[in-house]
């Protein structure tokens, strides 16, 4: 798995993965881009500690940024990951920073209770996490009990992939489309807006997947025709994760 560390002297975020060092930020050839480079051109890149001193840490990628492609480009994946996602973990480490209190709470707990100050921050780092691990560079298959509610609920996966399509495009402004399980059993698709989520509003369901619909998510590979984005992370989802989900909804 890829490691995300802060890289002090190269001015931006850089992980290591098992085939490379990145590097994302003005430091690198393309500013602003994720860059492979080596531990010898950026020194001590591959043994710097894991943002130990701050409470919240950007979490590591489960795969390299160039995975998702031809589906997600490496560069959106610059930007989503290293500016937006890293940009929350700093807003709520610096709130942290002046608040004892806040520092000792987790993530989850902050967005539970809708800590004012905090929460969009708080919320949008858990959003984005989620949403790296609903995707996969092999998508796979749902396990079984999970391919019986879909086809319950939706029909079948084709069904269930038009109705989130359509559900994403009917989505207005900022936000994200969840699947998740409603309290009767079946699987049900919600959208919310900015940064709110199943964890604030558990009636909504428990989350299984979430697609990002915020721009920032697909600007730069298809600048405003959203429905490519949506039809390239149809092609991404991770169905091992939602079945563990499922499954640990259902317990």
């Amino acid at each position: 798995a890829a490691l995300a560390v802060w890289a002090p002297g190269v001015d931006g975020v850089s992980f290591v993965s098992r085939t490379a060092v990145w590097v994302f930020g003005p430091g690198t050839a393309r500013a602003g881009v994720w860059a492979r480079a080596s531990p010898g051109v950026f020194p001590g890149v591959a043994d710097l500690p894991e943002q130990s001193a701050a409470p919240f840490a950007l979490r590591q990628l489960p795969y390299p940024p160039d995975a998702l492609e031809p589906w997600i480009s490496a560069e959106t994946v610059a930007y989503h990951y290293g500016g937006h996602h890293a940009a929350y973990i700093r807003t709520l480490n610096q709130a942290a920073s002046q608040d004892p209190q806040l520092a000792s709470l987790s993530l989850e707990e902050i967005v539970r209770q809708r800590i004012p100050k905090v929460f969009n921050a708080a919320a949008q780092v858990w959003n984005h996490d989620f949403f790296w691990d609903s995707m996969a560079p092999v998508a796979g298959e749902p396990d079984p009990h999970l391919a019986e509610q879909l086809n319950k609920s939706f029909g079948g996966m084709e069904e269930f992939k038009a109705a989130l399509r359509g559900k994403a495009m009917q989505h207005f402004g900022s936000g994200w489309l969840w699947l998740v399980r409603q309290g009767d059993g079946s699987l049900g698709l919600v959208t919310t807006q900015d940064a709110e989520n199943p964890v604030a509003s558990p009636e909504l369901g428990h989350p299984l997947l979430v697609c990002d619909l915020w721009e920032h998510a697909y600007y730069v590979d298809h600048r405003n025709r959203k429905a490519a984005y949506v039809d390239g992370w149809l092609e991404l989802i991770n169905w091992e994760f939602a079945s563990t989900q499922f499954q640990a909804a259902m317990v």
